[in-house]
């Protein structure tokens, strides 16, 4: 039986860093188009303002990614840049969980808002997020390519 643990990039050994870097890229390319895979290196761990949670599997002795939210804080303010589960575990409760994370952690660093951007066709994310309190505050045709529109929401956090 699996067992999961939700933990800061940042808290793993370096060479675990690695790992889960390599297996957050090889998730992305599976999932979203070339054009909106995040760039990622040892380096991103390391700034103060980015935000890099993950969620993994233990097996047979066997670590694996699931899921991973990448979040960068400027000011008061949080822009959830990615949440991302994988196929295997979707509709698992585990993007709620990682979401309420975040918003734990943006409650813990003073932020005032979360914000993020939707594909304005992806009805899981869109639900994910409403359903967790965040409202549409605009759609923009063609965001993110033509015919691929994007819907920015934006959560308030209570003081």
């Amino acid at each position: 039986m699996d067992q999961f643990y939700f933990t800061d990039l940042r808290r793993l050994p370096k060479t675990q860093v690695l790992k889960v870097l390599t297996q957050i890229q090889q998730m992305e390319r599976k999932i979203f188009p070339e054009n909106e895979l995040t760039p990622l290196d040892d380096k991103i761990s390391k700034k103060p303002n980015t935000e890099i949670l993950v969620v993994l599997s233990q097996s047979d002795g066997n670590e694996c990614l699931i899921a991973y939210a990448i979040a960068v804080r400027c000011q008061h303010r949080l822009l959830l840049h990615k949440i991302c589960v994988s196929a295997a575990y979707r509709s698992s409760g585990l993007g709620t969980r990682l979401l309420k994370l975040v918003i734990e952690r943006a409650h813990k660093t003073a932020c005032r808002t979360i914000d993020l951007w939707a594909h304005a066709d992806n009805h899981h994310a869109r639900r994910l997020y409403s359903g967790n309190g965040f409202q549409i505050l605009q759609t923009v045709t063609n965001y993110y390519s033509h015919g691929n529109d994007g819907v920015k929401m934006s959560y308030l956090v209570q003081p």
